[in-house]
Protein backbone atom coordinates (compact mmCIF):
# COMPACT_ATOMS: atom_id res chain seq x y z
CA UNK A 1 0.00 0.00 0.00
CA UNK A 2 2.83 2.70 0.00
CA UNK A 3 3.30 5.31 -2.63
CA UNK A 4 6.14 3.36 -4.11
CA UNK A 5 3.81 0.25 -5.00
CA UNK A 6 0.65 2.27 -6.01
CA UNK A 7 2.30 5.09 -7.89
CA UNK A 8 2.16 9.10 -7.33
CA UNK A 9 0.44 11.85 -8.52
CA UNK A 10 2.20 14.74 -10.81
CA UNK A 11 1.25 18.29 -11.29
CA UNK A 12 2.51 21.29 -13.18
CA UNK A 13 2.03 24.92 -13.02
CA UNK A 14 2.35 27.53 -16.15
CA UNK A 15 4.51 29.92 -13.42
CA UNK A 16 7.03 27.38 -11.70
CA UNK A 17 7.66 24.25 -9.74
CA UNK A 18 5.01 22.41 -8.10
CA UNK A 19 5.13 21.03 -4.45
CA UNK A 20 3.72 17.46 -4.11
CA UNK A 21 2.17 15.82 -0.88
CA UNK A 22 -0.26 13.30 0.46
CA UNK A 23 -2.01 12.15 3.57
CA UNK A 24 -3.64 8.89 3.89
CA UNK A 25 -7.05 8.42 5.87
CA UNK A 26 -7.13 4.84 6.37
CA UNK A 27 -10.68 2.55 7.18
CA UNK A 28 -10.55 -0.93 8.32
CA UNK A 29 -12.61 -3.45 6.31
CA UNK A 30 -12.56 -7.11 7.30
CA UNK A 31 -9.82 -9.64 8.84
CA UNK A 32 -7.21 -6.94 8.56
CA UNK A 33 -8.22 -5.43 5.21
CA UNK A 34 -8.60 -1.69 4.76
CA UNK A 35 -9.81 1.14 2.48
CA UNK A 36 -7.09 4.00 2.04
CA UNK A 37 -8.02 7.36 0.94
CA UNK A 38 -4.54 8.64 -0.56
CA UNK A 39 -5.34 12.66 -0.80
CA UNK A 40 -2.89 14.51 -3.01
CA UNK A 41 -1.78 18.07 -3.03
CA UNK A 42 -0.05 20.14 -5.45
CA UNK A 43 1.09 23.65 -4.00
CA UNK A 44 2.76 26.35 -6.35
CA UNK A 45 5.38 28.88 -5.15
CA UNK A 46 2.67 31.84 -4.59
CA UNK A 47 0.43 29.36 -2.28
CA UNK A 48 -2.07 28.38 -4.90
CA UNK A 49 -2.83 24.28 -4.51
CA UNK A 50 -5.37 21.67 -5.46
CA UNK A 51 -5.69 18.13 -4.77
CA UNK A 52 -7.39 14.79 -5.87
CA UNK A 53 -7.82 11.83 -4.08
CA UNK A 54 -6.56 7.99 -4.80
CA UNK A 55 -7.79 5.39 -3.07
CA UNK A 56 -6.45 1.74 -2.55
CA UNK A 57 -8.29 -0.88 -1.14
CA UNK A 58 -6.82 -4.45 0.32
CA UNK A 59 -9.29 -7.33 0.04
CA UNK A 60 -8.76 -11.07 1.28
CA UNK A 61 -9.62 -13.75 -0.98
CA UNK A 62 -7.86 -16.41 0.51
CA UNK A 63 -10.23 -19.24 2.56
CA UNK A 64 -9.15 -20.50 5.93
CA UNK A 65 -7.69 -24.00 5.92
CA UNK A 66 -9.49 -26.75 8.16
CA UNK A 67 -8.14 -29.60 9.90
CA UNK A 68 -10.17 -32.48 10.65
CA UNK A 69 -10.39 -36.08 10.24
CA UNK A 70 -12.19 -37.10 7.16
CA UNK A 71 -12.10 -41.00 7.73
CA UNK A 72 -15.87 -42.31 7.28
CA UNK A 73 -17.20 -43.29 11.00
CA UNK A 74 -19.56 -46.33 10.99
CA UNK A 75 -21.35 -47.21 13.99
CA UNK A 76 -23.93 -49.74 14.93
CA UNK A 77 -27.67 -49.07 16.23
CA UNK A 78 -26.77 -51.29 18.71
CA UNK A 79 -30.40 -51.15 21.36
CA UNK A 80 -32.05 -50.92 17.28
CA UNK A 81 -33.50 -47.22 18.59
CA UNK A 82 -33.50 -46.45 15.20
CA UNK A 83 -31.03 -44.01 15.35
CA UNK A 84 -27.47 -43.32 17.53
CA UNK A 85 -25.69 -40.61 18.85
CA UNK A 86 -22.20 -40.13 16.99
CA UNK A 87 -18.94 -38.73 18.37
CA UNK A 88 -17.64 -36.56 15.69
CA UNK A 89 -14.10 -35.77 15.27
CA UNK A 90 -13.13 -31.89 16.31
CA UNK A 91 -12.05 -29.20 13.70
CA UNK A 92 -9.78 -26.38 13.78
CA UNK A 93 -9.58 -23.78 11.18
CA UNK A 94 -6.78 -20.84 10.28
CA UNK A 95 -6.88 -18.29 7.98
CA UNK A 96 -3.54 -16.05 7.33
CA UNK A 97 -5.61 -12.47 7.90
CA UNK A 98 -7.86 -13.79 11.29
CA UNK A 99 -5.93 -16.14 12.45
CA UNK A 100 -7.78 -19.02 14.48
CA UNK A 101 -11.34 -19.41 13.10
CA UNK A 102 -14.17 -20.71 14.42
CA UNK A 103 -15.78 -24.24 12.69
CA UNK A 104 -19.48 -25.31 12.91
CA UNK A 105 -21.09 -28.42 11.25
CA UNK A 106 -24.64 -29.64 10.47
CA UNK A 107 -24.70 -32.85 12.64
CA UNK A 108 -28.10 -33.90 13.43
CA UNK A 109 -28.37 -34.72 17.42
CA UNK A 110 -28.99 -38.19 16.46
CA UNK A 111 -28.14 -39.98 13.26
CA UNK A 112 -30.21 -42.41 11.65
CA UNK A 113 -30.18 -45.85 11.29
CA UNK A 114 -29.78 -47.74 8.35
CA UNK A 115 -28.44 -44.34 6.17
CA UNK A 116 -25.05 -42.58 5.71
CA UNK A 117 -25.17 -38.89 6.65
CA UNK A 118 -22.32 -36.54 5.47
CA UNK A 119 -21.77 -33.97 7.66
CA UNK A 120 -19.82 -30.48 6.62
CA UNK A 121 -17.35 -28.72 8.43
CA UNK A 122 -17.72 -25.02 7.67
CA UNK A 123 -14.94 -22.33 8.67
CA UNK A 124 -15.60 -18.89 7.39
CA UNK A 125 -13.38 -15.78 7.84
CA UNK A 126 -14.33 -12.36 9.00
CA UNK A 127 -14.47 -11.75 4.75
CA UNK A 128 -16.56 -14.39 4.19
CA UNK A 129 -14.52 -16.44 2.69
CA UNK A 130 -15.07 -20.13 3.57
CA UNK A 131 -13.79 -23.55 3.09
CA UNK A 132 -15.78 -27.00 3.90
CA UNK A 133 -14.60 -30.45 4.69
CA UNK A 134 -16.96 -33.54 4.92
CA UNK A 135 -17.33 -36.36 6.80
CA UNK A 136 -19.66 -39.58 6.25
CA UNK A 137 -21.30 -41.10 9.03
CA UNK A 138 -23.13 -44.48 8.70
CA UNK A 139 -25.25 -46.09 11.27
CA UNK A 140 -25.97 -49.79 10.36
CA UNK A 141 -28.82 -51.29 11.66
CA UNK A 142 -29.13 -53.80 15.23
CA UNK A 143 -29.20 -56.84 12.62
CA UNK A 144 -27.12 -58.37 9.65
CA UNK A 145 -28.10 -60.99 7.43
CA UNK A 146 -24.78 -62.70 5.32
CA UNK A 147 -26.03 -63.69 1.95
CA UNK A 148 -24.23 -66.42 0.20
CA UNK A 149 -24.82 -66.49 -2.86
CA UNK A 150 -23.57 -69.34 -5.47
CA UNK A 151 -23.73 -71.24 -8.99
CA UNK A 152 -24.46 -75.23 -8.93
CA UNK A 153 -23.61 -77.39 -12.16
CA UNK A 154 -24.92 -80.18 -12.74
CA UNK A 155 -24.45 -83.08 -15.37
CA UNK A 156 -25.99 -85.72 -16.91
CA UNK A 157 -27.65 -88.57 -15.15
CA UNK A 158 -28.89 -90.15 -12.15
CA UNK A 159 -25.81 -89.38 -10.00
CA UNK A 160 -24.28 -86.54 -11.93
CA UNK A 161 -20.87 -84.79 -11.19
CA UNK A 162 -21.47 -81.44 -10.02
CA UNK A 163 -19.68 -77.93 -9.27
CA UNK A 164 -19.95 -75.00 -7.13
CA UNK A 165 -19.05 -71.31 -7.92
CA UNK A 166 -20.08 -67.70 -6.62
CA UNK A 167 -22.20 -65.93 -8.14
CA UNK A 168 -20.64 -62.53 -8.45
CA UNK A 169 -21.31 -59.10 -8.58
CA UNK A 170 -25.65 -59.53 -8.21
CA UNK A 171 -27.46 -57.19 -6.05
CA UNK A 172 -29.37 -58.79 -3.01
CA UNK A 173 -32.16 -56.19 -1.24
CA UNK A 174 -33.97 -57.09 1.75
CA UNK A 175 -37.64 -56.40 1.61
CA UNK A 176 -40.35 -56.39 4.55
CA UNK A 177 -42.31 -59.66 4.83
CA UNK A 178 -44.74 -58.72 7.41
CA UNK A 179 -48.55 -58.66 6.67
CA UNK A 180 -48.59 -55.06 6.51
CA UNK A 181 -45.29 -55.03 4.10
CA UNK A 182 -45.77 -54.30 0.27
CA UNK A 183 -44.67 -57.71 -0.58
CA UNK A 184 -48.29 -59.37 0.15
CA UNK A 185 -50.59 -56.23 0.19
CA UNK A 186 -49.18 -54.60 -3.31
CA UNK A 187 -47.56 -57.77 -4.99
CA UNK A 188 -50.17 -60.75 -3.48
CA UNK A 189 -48.06 -62.90 -1.60
CA UNK A 190 -44.18 -63.66 -0.76
CA UNK A 191 -43.67 -67.15 -3.02
CA UNK A 192 -41.46 -67.18 -6.36
CA UNK A 193 -44.74 -66.19 -8.40
CA UNK A 194 -44.01 -62.94 -6.75
CA UNK A 195 -40.31 -62.02 -6.46
CA UNK A 196 -40.28 -59.84 -10.11
CA UNK A 197 -43.39 -57.54 -8.64
CA UNK A 198 -41.89 -57.35 -5.91
CA UNK A 199 -38.36 -56.37 -6.78
CA UNK A 200 -39.55 -53.42 -9.71
CA UNK A 201 -42.65 -52.65 -7.11
CA UNK A 202 -41.64 -52.61 -3.17
CA UNK A 203 -39.17 -50.42 -1.18
CA UNK A 204 -36.13 -52.01 -0.04
CA UNK A 205 -35.48 -51.75 3.15
CA UNK A 206 -31.59 -53.12 2.28
CA UNK A 207 -29.28 -53.74 -0.26
CA UNK A 208 -25.38 -55.23 -1.26
CA UNK A 209 -23.31 -56.29 -3.36
CA UNK A 210 -21.93 -60.16 -3.81
CA UNK A 211 -18.22 -59.85 -4.00
CA UNK A 212 -15.58 -62.48 -5.44
CA UNK A 213 -16.79 -64.79 -3.06
CA UNK A 214 -20.45 -64.39 -3.65
CA UNK A 215 -21.11 -62.81 -0.18
CA UNK A 216 -22.39 -60.07 1.14
CA UNK A 217 -23.69 -58.37 4.16
CA UNK A 218 -27.58 -57.05 4.35
CA UNK A 219 -27.73 -54.62 7.45
CA UNK A 220 -31.71 -54.78 8.49
CA UNK A 221 -33.30 -53.68 12.07
CA UNK A 222 -35.40 -56.27 13.86
CA UNK A 223 -37.94 -57.80 11.72
CA UNK A 224 -39.15 -60.27 9.07
CA UNK A 225 -37.67 -59.71 5.86
CA UNK A 226 -37.75 -61.53 2.30
CA UNK A 227 -34.35 -61.59 0.20
CA UNK A 228 -34.46 -60.82 -3.36
CA UNK A 229 -31.90 -61.01 -6.51
CA UNK A 230 -33.36 -60.00 -9.26
CA UNK A 231 -31.77 -59.28 -13.22
CA UNK A 232 -33.78 -57.31 -14.87
CA UNK A 233 -31.89 -57.97 -18.76
CA UNK A 234 -32.39 -61.42 -17.68
CA UNK A 235 -29.09 -62.99 -18.58
CA UNK A 236 -27.04 -64.03 -15.11
CA UNK A 237 -30.46 -64.66 -13.62
CA UNK A 238 -33.64 -65.95 -15.55
CA UNK A 239 -35.82 -66.17 -12.52
CA UNK A 240 -35.15 -63.55 -9.14
CA UNK A 241 -33.21 -65.85 -6.66
CA UNK A 242 -35.22 -65.63 -3.00
CA UNK A 243 -35.20 -66.87 0.70
CA UNK A 244 -36.60 -66.14 3.57
CA UNK A 245 -34.59 -64.01 6.27
CA UNK A 246 -36.67 -65.38 9.44
CA UNK A 247 -37.60 -63.23 12.13
CA UNK A 248 -34.84 -61.13 13.01
CA UNK A 249 -34.10 -59.65 17.23
CA UNK A 250 -31.55 -57.04 17.67
CA UNK A 251 -28.14 -57.99 17.53
CA UNK A 252 -28.80 -61.40 15.55
CA UNK A 253 -26.64 -62.46 13.01
CA UNK A 254 -28.02 -65.05 10.60
CA UNK A 255 -26.24 -66.94 7.17
CA UNK A 256 -29.08 -67.42 3.87
CA UNK A 257 -28.57 -69.06 0.85
CA UNK A 258 -29.31 -67.81 -2.47
CA UNK A 259 -28.96 -70.72 -5.15
CA UNK A 260 -29.09 -71.52 -9.03
CA UNK A 261 -28.94 -74.70 -10.79
CA UNK A 262 -27.63 -75.31 -14.18
CA UNK A 263 -29.12 -78.21 -15.57
CA UNK A 264 -27.00 -80.29 -18.22
CA UNK A 265 -29.23 -79.36 -20.69
CA UNK A 266 -28.48 -75.57 -19.99
CA UNK A 267 -31.16 -74.12 -18.34
CA UNK A 268 -30.89 -72.10 -15.47
CA UNK A 269 -33.45 -72.61 -12.72
CA UNK A 270 -33.33 -70.96 -9.26
CA UNK A 271 -32.83 -72.86 -6.15
CA UNK A 272 -33.92 -73.16 -2.24
CA UNK A 273 -31.57 -74.28 0.28
CA UNK A 274 -32.60 -76.13 3.26
CA UNK A 275 -29.91 -76.22 6.03
CA UNK A 276 -29.75 -79.08 8.66
CA UNK A 277 -27.61 -78.85 11.65
CA UNK A 278 -25.78 -81.46 13.72
CA UNK A 279 -22.71 -80.45 11.70
CA UNK A 280 -24.38 -79.32 8.45
CA UNK A 281 -26.08 -80.24 5.87
CA UNK A 282 -27.57 -77.69 2.87
CA UNK A 283 -30.25 -79.53 0.52
CA UNK A 284 -30.22 -77.93 -2.56
CA UNK A 285 -33.34 -78.60 -5.05
CA UNK A 286 -34.73 -76.16 -7.87
CA UNK A 287 -37.34 -74.03 -6.56
CA UNK A 288 -39.53 -75.25 -9.78
CA UNK A 289 -38.97 -76.65 -13.33
CA UNK A 290 -39.66 -74.89 -16.29
CA UNK A 291 -41.57 -77.55 -19.19
CA UNK A 292 -41.13 -77.34 -22.40
CA UNK A 293 -40.89 -80.77 -23.70
CA UNK A 294 -42.88 -83.98 -22.04
CA UNK A 295 -39.46 -84.78 -20.62
CA UNK A 296 -37.58 -82.97 -17.36
CA UNK A 297 -34.87 -82.98 -14.90
CA UNK A 298 -34.79 -82.71 -11.43
CA UNK A 299 -31.45 -82.17 -9.44
CA UNK A 300 -30.93 -82.23 -6.19
CA UNK A 301 -26.99 -80.91 -5.05
CA UNK A 302 -26.26 -81.60 -1.28
CA UNK A 303 -23.03 -79.70 0.69
CA UNK A 304 -22.29 -81.24 3.69
CA UNK A 305 -19.53 -80.65 6.82
CA UNK A 306 -19.89 -84.15 8.19
CA UNK A 307 -20.39 -87.15 7.03
CA UNK A 308 -24.24 -87.67 5.98
CA UNK A 309 -26.26 -90.13 4.42
CA UNK A 310 -29.12 -89.16 2.20
CA UNK A 311 -31.78 -90.57 0.33
CA UNK A 312 -34.18 -88.72 -2.12
CA UNK A 313 -37.79 -89.41 -2.83
CA UNK A 314 -39.70 -87.62 -5.47
CA UNK A 315 -43.25 -87.89 -5.36
CA UNK A 316 -44.81 -86.49 -8.51
CA UNK A 317 -48.38 -85.10 -9.18
CA UNK A 318 -50.74 -87.41 -11.01
CA UNK A 319 -50.09 -87.89 -14.84
CA UNK A 320 -45.98 -87.60 -14.27
CA UNK A 321 -43.53 -90.09 -13.56
CA UNK A 322 -40.20 -90.69 -11.91
CA UNK A 323 -36.89 -92.79 -14.06
CA UNK A 324 -36.28 -93.94 -10.33
CA UNK A 325 -38.48 -94.06 -6.86
CA UNK A 326 -35.35 -92.90 -4.80
CA UNK A 327 -31.80 -92.27 -5.00
CA UNK A 328 -29.46 -92.43 -2.56
CA UNK A 329 -25.44 -90.81 -1.43
CA UNK A 330 -22.97 -90.53 1.40
CA UNK A 331 -22.04 -87.14 1.52
CA UNK A 332 -18.62 -86.83 3.73
CA UNK A 333 -17.68 -83.17 3.66
CA UNK A 334 -17.98 -82.32 -0.42
CA UNK A 335 -20.43 -81.86 -2.53
CA UNK A 336 -22.42 -84.67 -4.39
CA UNK A 337 -25.74 -84.31 -6.36
CA UNK A 338 -29.02 -86.65 -7.68
CA UNK A 339 -30.98 -86.33 -10.15
CA UNK A 340 -34.27 -87.58 -11.39
CA UNK A 341 -35.68 -87.49 -14.94
CA UNK A 342 -39.83 -87.48 -14.43
CA UNK A 343 -42.00 -87.28 -18.25
CA UNK A 344 -45.14 -85.83 -18.23
CA UNK A 345 -47.79 -88.51 -19.40
CA UNK A 346 -50.73 -86.19 -17.78
CA UNK A 347 -51.89 -83.30 -16.76
CA UNK A 348 -52.19 -82.39 -12.88
CA UNK A 349 -50.35 -79.41 -12.51
CA UNK A 350 -49.49 -78.74 -8.99
CA UNK A 351 -46.05 -79.38 -6.98
CA UNK A 352 -43.77 -82.43 -6.80
CA UNK A 353 -43.35 -83.86 -3.55
CA UNK A 354 -39.97 -84.76 -2.34
CA UNK A 355 -39.11 -86.47 0.65
CA UNK A 356 -35.38 -86.28 1.93
CA UNK A 357 -34.54 -89.57 4.64
CA UNK A 358 -30.80 -88.32 6.55
CA UNK A 359 -28.42 -90.08 8.48
CA UNK A 360 -26.13 -88.28 10.80
CA UNK A 361 -24.55 -89.78 13.30
CA UNK A 362 -26.30 -92.79 14.30
CA UNK A 363 -29.65 -91.18 14.29
CA UNK A 364 -31.83 -90.36 11.64
CA UNK A 365 -34.84 -87.78 10.33
CA UNK A 366 -37.27 -87.00 7.92
CA UNK A 367 -37.22 -83.42 5.52
CA UNK A 368 -40.49 -82.67 3.49
CA UNK A 369 -40.25 -80.56 0.43
CA UNK A 370 -41.35 -79.96 -2.83
CA UNK A 371 -40.22 -78.36 -6.42
CA UNK A 372 -43.05 -76.75 -7.72
CA UNK A 373 -44.05 -75.96 -11.91
CA UNK A 374 -44.29 -73.78 -14.39
CA UNK A 375 -44.67 -73.68 -18.39
CA UNK A 376 -43.94 -72.15 -21.19
CA UNK A 377 -47.04 -70.64 -23.43
CA UNK A 378 -45.96 -72.70 -26.18
CA UNK A 379 -45.74 -75.69 -24.34
CA UNK A 380 -48.88 -74.97 -22.48
CA UNK A 381 -50.63 -74.54 -25.69
CA UNK A 382 -49.35 -77.40 -27.25
CA UNK A 383 -50.40 -79.86 -24.28
CA UNK A 384 -53.92 -77.99 -24.56
CA UNK A 385 -54.28 -75.37 -21.47
CA UNK A 386 -55.12 -71.68 -20.95
CA UNK A 387 -52.44 -70.09 -21.44
CA UNK A 388 -54.28 -67.23 -19.60
CA UNK A 389 -56.23 -69.34 -16.88
CA UNK A 390 -52.13 -70.55 -15.95
CA UNK A 391 -50.76 -67.62 -16.09
CA UNK A 392 -53.28 -65.71 -13.71
CA UNK A 393 -52.22 -68.72 -11.18
CA UNK A 394 -48.53 -67.65 -12.06
CA UNK A 395 -47.72 -70.93 -13.25
CA UNK A 396 -46.21 -69.85 -17.19
CA UNK A 397 -42.64 -68.70 -17.25
CA UNK A 398 -41.94 -65.41 -18.16
CA UNK A 399 -41.54 -64.80 -22.27
CA UNK A 400 -37.78 -63.21 -21.58
CA UNK A 401 -37.32 -66.95 -20.25
CA UNK A 402 -34.99 -68.80 -22.36
CA UNK A 403 -35.33 -72.53 -22.11
CA UNK A 404 -33.74 -75.60 -23.89
CA UNK A 405 -35.47 -78.77 -24.79
CA UNK A 406 -33.97 -82.00 -22.46
CA UNK A 407 -32.03 -84.61 -24.16
CA UNK A 408 -31.50 -86.96 -21.04
CA UNK A 409 -33.75 -89.73 -21.80
CA UNK A 410 -35.35 -91.84 -19.04
CA UNK A 411 -33.83 -95.28 -18.03
CA UNK A 412 -35.13 -98.19 -15.64
CA UNK A 413 -38.06 -96.47 -14.91
CA UNK A 414 -39.16 -96.82 -11.00
CA UNK A 415 -36.09 -98.99 -10.12
CA UNK A 416 -34.85 -98.26 -7.14
CA UNK A 417 -31.16 -97.17 -7.53
CA UNK A 418 -28.73 -96.67 -4.48
CA UNK A 419 -24.77 -95.19 -4.47
CA UNK A 420 -22.34 -96.55 -2.27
Amino acid sequence: TTVAACGSATAEDNCGAVTLGSSDISVPTCGGTETITRTWTGTDECGNFASCDQTVETVDTVAPTIAVDTTPILVVDTDCSGDEAVTLPTATAEDDCDGSITVTHDAPAMFPAGETTTVTYTATDTCGNAETQTVDVTVRYGADILVVAALHTVGSGSYPASSKQPLVGIEVCAYDKSEVGCPRVQCGGISHHYYSCIASTCDRVSCCTTDASGECVLDVPPGDFLIIADDPTGTILPDPLGATGGELVCGDFVRKFLQQIVKVDSKKVPGKTSRQTGSELLIIEPEFVVWDSTEQLYPFVFESVGDWGVTVTVTPPEGFIADYNALSEDVDNELEAVQFTITEVGSDLVPTGTTFRLRHNGRLRTVHSEVGIMLTPDYARARGFNVAELRGRGLIVKDVHEVRRATSGAENRFAPARRK
